[in-house]
Parts: C-alpha cells; sequence; structure tokens
C-alpha cells in the first residue's frame, strides 16, 4: 500500500530460488503481525493485523489455493474494538481456525463454504473489565 508496511508472500522452489514477493494485504494501512499456515491440501492460509488511521485495528484473513491466486483480503473480527496479535492453525479437514485479542480473546473458524462464523469471546467476561484497555 502507498502509507504503511504491507504483508508479503514468497516460497522457496526444491532449486533453492525464491518466486517474486506477492503482495497479500495491499492496503494503505500498517498491516503487522502475519501468521501462515498450510493445509493438507496444499493451500496457503494467511492472517494479519491491520492497523487503521481511526485506531480501530481488525484481523484479516487471505487464502491462496495451491498454485492460484491470493483472494481478496477479509476483515474477520470486524468490530468496534481493537483487534490484536492474531494466530492461526489449520486443521486436517482445511478448517482454519484463528484467534486474537481485542479486549478479551476471540475466535473464529471459516467453514468448508469459505464462510467465516461470527467471532466468538472465549475468555471468561468477567476476567477483564470492558472499561480497561490492556493497551494505552
Amino acid at each position: 500500500g502507498d502509507e504503511g508496511p504491507d504483508i508479503y508472500y514468497a516460497r522457496r522452489g526444491s532449486d533453492g530460488a525464491w518466486s517474486s514477493h506477492q503482495n497479500i494485504s495491499n492496503n494503505s494501512s500498517l498491516s503487522q503481525n502475519p501468521q501462515l499456515a498450510v493445509g493438507r491440501s496444499g493451500a496457503i492460509h494467511v492472517v494479519w493485523q491491520d492497523c487503521c488511521a481511526t485506531g480501530n485495528d481488525d484481523i484479516y484473513y487471505s487464502r491462496r489455493e495451491s498454485g492460484g491466486i491470493w483472494s481478496t483480503s477479509q476483515n474477520i473480527s470486524n468490530n468496534v474494538d481493537c483487534s490484536r496479535d492474531p494466530r492461526l492453525a489449520v486443521d486436517g479437514n482445511g478448517i482454519a481456525h484463528v484467534i486474537w485479542q481485542d479486549y478479551l480473546t476471540s475466535y473464529a473458524r471459516r467453514g468448508s463454504d469459505g464462510i467465516w462464523s461470527t467471532p466468538q469471546n472465549i475468555a471468561p467476561a468477567d476476567l477483564v473489565p470492558r472499561d480497561t484497555s490492556p493497551y494505552p
């Protein structure tokens, strides 16, 4: 993007040579904290934190089928909280699972139909008072 760092992908081939890099996030926000996982089918899943000018950070996701092109990035946190520090895993069925921190810890999964579940808080609500942000 024009304003801040982006998330890039490159692959090292069996011959030891690196592919040209591909911009996955490709936006004007500050994109950071990427996580990558490869499914059994060879599909590559990437999540990252996007810091927008309003300070409302969100978690984004993109996927590339084996040998294909990158999907358009999707905002999977999509809330008014500051979403940070995503972690990604892909299970044996190719289902992507993502957790991140808002004021609590949230979770979403990408179904085999490609649709993301509604994010759920998975930490007890009384663990952190709602009006207390862990971020300055």
